[in-house]
């Protein structure tokens, strides 16, 4: 009698052995198909010009802004590196030397000319000049005693001259007079000398008084504060540095090659205050003709005013610096510019073939010139681009060229409605 266990396995061996085929049967049908799919899908024709019905099948027109292509002489821009520094700058140091009694100013405070920054003691000086002055008075009071025996001495000379004429004095009494008065010349000369000389050390001594108190030499705001009340300084000894305000200059490196274009007209120069983009115009533009010899490079100093104190010392600029001669080029607004790997083009939009089709999109590629402000500007000669061309300054992130446009025209700020 045969096992009933051996015929049951016998039975699920051919269950899963036929489940298996069908599963595979299954696989390779479905994969025939997906095959048999794609391969319909690649060789079916794709009809790019006309619909189900051969009706025209385009892209939908994009709403875009334009503005018109303008034109502008004007001449190329170097651009160069350089800082802010003040106009003048100055490290304030003592005078004479002594103990600094007050300190009246610290770092940010705003001085004016002749302010006082610092006081010394003043005690040594102030002694000194009480026994000068009263050097002084001694001096006036024996010159007035040497003008006297002056007036003295001549009168007796004159009194025994008379006498010598009618025989009652003596020429050895003659003699003796006029070597008095001869004397009496010669102390009231030195009286007068000591005078003056009382009256020089006197006036030095104020001077010297006069030094103990430091002041400001122009008007400026204070920077660094390097001594406090109670230090001893020397003569020469720094205690605060003064810079000023307004105006500030830039000094910017230039290359040599670029010393035959420039000039110190200030219109022309710019001034980038790279924290911020701000451009300025310079007041005043030097041009300092020496090129050092290593680097090639000569330096240019513009001044610019500065009257709400917003540029600081030690601030990095770039100079925008017309070079090369004066030459038309196309200007139209940076919006209009699109960057990517292979350049830099824009888009305009072309007039229709045939009248009454929309405008299409048309692109062309650009090499910039320079740029100024929110314009570009692109050289006539060898560009694509012709009077009276409309460029696509909105909607042109996601062109494509030939797509039809509806097209607005951009109204700039400030400008009446276009129409």
């Amino acid at each position: 009698m045969p096992n009933s266990s051996s015929t049951t396995k016998t039975d699920s061996e051919r269950t899963n052995t036929r489940r298996n085929i069908i599963v595979a049967v299954l696989a390779i049908l479905t994969i025939g198909t997906a095959f048999y799919i794609i391969r319909l899908m690649q060789d079916a024709p794709i009809n790019v010009e006309g619909g189900q019905d051969g009706a025209p099948m385009s892209m939908p027109p994009a709403a875009v802004y334009v503005e018109m292509l303008g034109k502008e002489s004007v001449q190329a821009e170097a651009i160069v590196t350089g800082i802010l520094r003040a106009a003048s700058e100055a490290k304030i140091a003592a005078r004479e030397p002594g103990a600094i009694v007050k300190m009246l100013v610290d770092e940010g405070f705003e001085v004016k000319q002749n302010d006082i920054i610092a006081k010394l003691d003043d005690r040594r000086i102030t002694t000194l000049i009480e026994e000068a002055q009263a050097t002084l008075a001694s001096a006036k009071g024996l010159e007035g005693q040497r003008k006297a025996e002056l007036e003295r001495a001549e009168s007796d000379l004159g009194m025994k001259r008379r006498l010598r004429d009618s025989k009652a004095v003596s020429q050895s009494d003659v003699l003796d007079a006029e070597r008095a008065l001869a004397v009496a010349i010669a102390q009231s000369g030195v009286a007068s000398d000591r005078i003056a000389e009382a009256e020089s050390r006197l006036s030095f001594l104020n001077v010297q008084l006069e030094d103990l108190t430091i002041r400001a030499p122009f008007d400026g705001v204070i920077v660094e504060r390097r001594s406090e009340p109670g230090e001893w300084v020397a003569a020469g000894t720094i205690v605060a540095s003064l810079v000023t305000v307004d105006p500030v200059e830039a000094w910017l490196r230039v290359p040599s090659r670029h010393l035959d274009y420039l000039n110190s007209d200030s219109k022309n120069f710019r001034v980038r205050r790279s924290s911020s983009g701000e451009i300025i115009t310079p007041q005043k533009v030097e041009i300092i003709p020496k090129v050092e010899s290593l680097s090639q490079l000569f330096t240019i100093v513009a001044t610019i005013p500065n009257t709400t104190s917003k540029f600081a010392s030690g601030e990095s600029v770039t100079g925008h610096l017309p070079v090369g001669e004066l030459e038309p080029h196309w200007l139209f607004s940076t919006d209009a510019v699109i960057r990517s790997v292979s350049g830099e083009f824009a888009y305009v939009a072309a007039k229709p073939e045939k009248e009454g089709e929309l405008p299409v999109a048309r692109r062309i590629s650009i090499n910039i010139a320079f740029e100024r402000g929110n314009k570009v500007y692109v050289a006539i000669d060898g560009s694509e681009f012709t009077m009276g061309d409309q460029i696509i300054v909105e909607g042109n992130e996601r062109l494509m060229p030939g797509r039809p446009l509806i097209v607005k025209v951009r109204e700039e700020p400030g400008s009446a409605p276009a129409r």
